[in-house]
């Protein structure tokens, strides 16, 4: 896994041993770790709204749920990554961006 270079090797290697609570999850966001609780369940019923609308519209597409990204930034897990089909297949944990098509983070803020 590459590192990009704003990150400080030490606080990599903590962010990438770190161990979340159940359910949380942990992005590293320019230069702090950050952790997110558990979404609740009005959260997943926009995604699953989401996936509906884009499957509808191009079945072309695949789905990661909690597919880390490494982007200029920061690692992030993203709440829904789009990518060309196929794509994720072999991928990292925390791989940069590859056959990207759509965050849904881009959709919601």
């Amino acid at each position: 896994m590459s590192t990009t270079e704003f990150e400080d090797p030490h606080l990599l290697a903590d962010f990438l041993a770190l161990e979340t609570p159940e359910g949380y999850r942990a992005e590293l966001v320019a230069g702090e770790i950050v952790l997110s609780p558990p979404q609740d369940g009005g959260h997943e019923a926009v995604i699953g709204r989401v996936l509906r609308q884009v499957f509808r519209a191009d079945r072309e597409f695949d789905y990661g749920g909690n597919k880390g990204l490494v982007v200029p930034g920061g690692r992030y897990v993203p709440d829904g990554t789009f990518t060309e089909r196929g794509a994720m297949q072999g991928q990292l944990p925390l791989p940069a961006p590859f056959g990207f098509a759509l965050d849904t983070a881009d959709l919601f803020g």
